[in-house]
């Protein structure tokens, strides 16, 4: 019998980037990536990991998000703020807290009401 045996990431290595974190706009979609490395700190690709990310308002509340798993590994997170100032996005895997980060949702002047003077 031939078992195989796979290696998990190490949470404490993972990276997360992009417009999510860094530059959300109101009521613009936007996405972040998270990157599953291994305890060296090199990208990592798994089929028993999971991971779980929530996003929520300055108000606490749930933000939809569509977690995308990708070939190469990483998830791809999309979703949309709903209203300006912090929000915190909290990243478990396999049940164990990973991070948890504050950005700030920031506003969106649509150019047709700017008032140039």
């Amino acid at each position: 019998i031939t078992i195989s045996v796979e290696d998990r990431a190490d949470p404490t290595k993972t990276v997360v980037d992009g417009s999510g974190v860094t530059a959300p706009i109101v009521n613009e979609p936007t996405m972040f990536v998270v990157r599953p490395c291994n305890k060296e700190g090199k990208p990592f690709k798994s089929s028993i990991d999971k991971f779980d990310i929530t996003v929520k308002d300055s108000d606490g509340i749930n933000v939809p998000v569509r977690v995308e798993p990708k070939s190469d590994g990483s998830y791809e997170v999309h979703y949309t703020p709903v209203k300006t100032g912090p929000q915190t996005i909290q990243i478990t895997h396999n049940n164990e807290y990973v991070k948890e980060l504050s950005s700030n949702v920031i506003g969106y002047s649509d150019p047709k009401f700017v008032v140039v003077e």
